[in-house]
């Protein structure tokens, strides 16, 4: 069974959230004690939504407060992708319990761009660090935490 129809599983067993190849895939990273996501290419808005979706489910699974982000793939995302994450997914993954995400840096100029825009945004409420290497994200998620005021 897929995430909202868009990936062959959704398993907390098998930490796999959302997978679909050339789109991205959503894992618990048990190491890191974090969701990560690695993006693979460019997103309809559905696989844009299920992947994220996926992201918020493995914070809820795990009781978890980070987020592994490898950008390095991901191309434009859309202006209405752009609003649902401000309006709609950043509310709930942070009511989740997300505090923390490291990013690693995508390729696309305008693809680090939007996500700068978007995590702009909630950059008083989230502790975020870019990176160039998934292994500089993952060794920052291993320090401990800059205090956020929380809203």
């Amino acid at each position: 069974m897929g995430f909202a129809g868009l990936g062959p599983s959704l398993s907390v067993a098998g930490r796999t959230y959302f997978d679909l190849p050339g789109v991205a895939i959503v894992k618990w990273d048990a190491a890191s004690q974090a969701a990560h996501m690695e993006w693979q290419g460019w997103a309809s808005p559905d696989e844009f939504k299920g992947a994220n979706d996926a992201l918020v489910q493995a914070i809820v699974d795990h009781h978890g407060s980070k987020v592994l982000g490898d950008s390095r793939q991901i191309k434009v995302i859309q202006k209405g992708d752009q609003e649902w994450i401000n309006t709609d997914w950043f509310p709930r993954i942070l009511a989740a319990g997300l505090t923390r995400m490291a990013l690693v840096l995508p390729t696309s100029g305008l693809a680090k761009m939007n996500i700068d825009d978007m995590v702009s945004r909630v950059a008083d409420r989230l502790d975020v660090a870019y990176f160039a290497t998934l292994d500089d994200a993952r060794k920052w998620l291993a320090k401990p935490a800059r205090e956020k005021i929380r809203a």
